[in-house]
């Protein structure tokens, strides 16, 4: 059975295997298909909804690296030769809660490639409600792409340090960003805060020595 990874409620998994990769043990849980010159390759996935509320959801390709077996992701709609050619349809869409999503993933290979090997990422994405503190909350999942193109190797179990079974889902920047822009507020305010307290100071002693001279 596929696997399926999740975060904060939201979940995405592949449902449909192409056949000519089934008997790849990768197939359940990364895009392995083996890309040749001027075909189109798709792959159905499955986009779920465990809270108690719906859910708006973008869904999107965006590059990869795999450097010395560690992949690397990237978190926005970041575009190499693979994703490029890659395409996430419905691209959006409203999950109700205790809800799935289906899409399709579709790969349309050009006819001049080079043999190699492509990676990306398939993502969901969802954003909560700006919080009271001012923080946006974005839950982002995805479905690793390691596709080898004309006569590469395919991937196997030992091609990356990360094991199948792990969590390939990534909580993003975007809270962090914000919480810096909080912290950097607060630092400001206290700053102001002292320096306002040490001008009172300052009056108040010198208050205090002109009374003691007129003494």
């Amino acid at each position: 059975m596929p696997a399926s990874n999740s975060q904060a409620g939201l979940g995405i998994r592949i449902i449909e295997i192409p056949s000519a990769v089934q008997n790849n043990p990768q197939s359940g849980i990364y895009i392995v298909d083996r890309l040749l010159p001027s075909t189109v390759v798709s792959e159905r996935i499955e986009v779920s909804n465990s809270t108690n509320s719906p859910m708006m959801v973008s869904l999107y390709p965006s590059a990869a690296t795999n450097i010395n077996g560690v992949f690397s992701p990237s978190s926005g709609e970041i575009a190499n030769q693979l994703t490029s050619w890659t395409s996430v349809l419905p691209s959006s869409g409203e999950i109700a809660a205790h809800g799935i999503l289906d899409a399709t993933v579709t790969i349309t290979v050009p006819a001049n490639v080079i043999s190699g090997e492509q990676y990306g990422v398939i993502w969901a994405s969802a954003s909560a409600p700006v919080n009271a503190s001012g923080i946006v909350n974005v839950s982002r999942v995805g479905i690793r792409m390691y596709d080898p193109i004309g006569a590469e190797t395919a991937i196997t179990s030992n091609t990356t340090t990360i094991s199948a079974t792990s969590h390939h889902s990534w909580t993003l920047d975007f809270q962090w960003t914000a919480i810096g822009l909080l912290f950097i507020a607060v630092v400001a305010l206290v700053a102001r805060e002292s320096s306002r307290s040490h001008r009172k100071r300052r009056k108040s002693n010198k208050k205090s020595k002109k009374r003691s001279k007129g003494r």
